[in-house]
């Protein structure tokens, strides 16, 4: 351990548990900031963790600090806010944001913490919590090529794959849009097909299998049809909120392109419908209830 570079963590939840925890059960040693939740951080202290209380107890205990928290705001004020780590980290110090976030926020904080002698890298992640808790994520990274073969073996910690992406900063975010508007224009394909199907009497268990015996099978089908046929609402475990945010991430990120976003937009006001509806907590899944209200569906069946 004593070769091995001082990790810091900053959003321990649903999906930061799984990938703090193995970077600590690999050897590093790790410090924690609470974030939201107290559990994740009483369990990964108890594992051999060091809670600290500041950002800029956090920066001086870190040569790298990983964040995993919910959007671009949250990572800005962590980086540039009073007390952060632009203000507390020293020269050449790593940030690597796991965030899905905008892409034209991490050029700036990119900038910002190269000119004090500080890296960034966006390395954004693939498949789920369960995965994160198994070291079974994918990570899509972005930096120049000695700085990712430095980070490359913290990574491995929690990732099955890791793809080097790029040498510019926010590509690996910009990645990250793309896949997830792929991912969400199809679950919300999924809600539409499960709605009209138990809206006409079939039965979803049938067209389950229908779909799983062929082309369009896949993982993403798998997790999301937990609901509708089985019941579970914790197939796929992220939020109708965060489906909104990424797809707006995407969208601005198009749009500073000049990009044409026909579907996307459309896909947007969906997931955008069903906040309004109180659906913003609920699971992805949830969707397909949202459309079947939509439709003056038999909620009761």
């Amino acid at each position: 351990m004593a070769n091995k570079e001082r990790i810091g963590f900053v959003g321990a939840g649903l999906m930061g548990h799984g990938m703090a925890a193995n970077i600590l059960k690999k050897g590093w040693s790790l410090s924690v900031i609470a974030h939201k939740n107290r559990a994740p951080i009483d369990d990964l202290v108890n594992n051999g963790a060091t809670e600290v209380k500041t950002l800029a107890e956090l920066a001086d205990a870190s040569d790298i600090v990983f964040l995993c928290v919910s959007a671009s705001p949250q990572v800005e004020q962590i980086i540039l806010g009073d007390g952060g780590i632009l203000e507390n980290g020293r020269e050449g110090m790593v940030v690597v944001d796991t965030t899905t976030a905008l892409p034209d926020s991490t050029r700036m904080l990119d900038e910002k913490l190269r000119a004090r002698g500080m890296f960034m890298c966006d390395s954004p992640l693939g498949r789920s919590p369960a995965a994160a808790e198994e070291g079974k994520l994918t990570s899509m990274t972005a930096a120049p090529k000695q700085l990712f073969e430095r980070l490359l073996p913290v990574l491995e910690a929690y990732s099955e794959v890791v793809v080097h992406v790029g040498e510019k900063a926010g590509c690996g975010h910009e990645l990250k849009l793309i896949n997830n508007l792929i991912s969400m224009g199809y679950c919300a394909v999924y809600a539409e097909a499960y709605s009209a199907c138990i809206e006409s009497g079939n039965d979803p268990k049938i067209l389950h299998k229908i779909v799983s015996s062929g082309g369009m099978n896949c993982l993403n089908f798998q997790n999301f049809s937990k609901y509708p046929v089985e019941g579970d609402p914790a197939g796929h475990k992220f939020a109708l909120a965060n489906c909104a945010k990424d797809t707006d991430y995407f969208l601005r990120f198009a749009d500073a392109m000049g990009h044409s976003t026909m579907v996307a937009d459309s896909v947007r006001q969906l997931y955008k419908l069903a906040i309004a509806k109180g659906y913003g907590d609920q699971y992805i899944a949830a969707l397909t209830g949202f459309v079947r209200e939509m439709n003056g569906g038999d909620m009761t069946k």
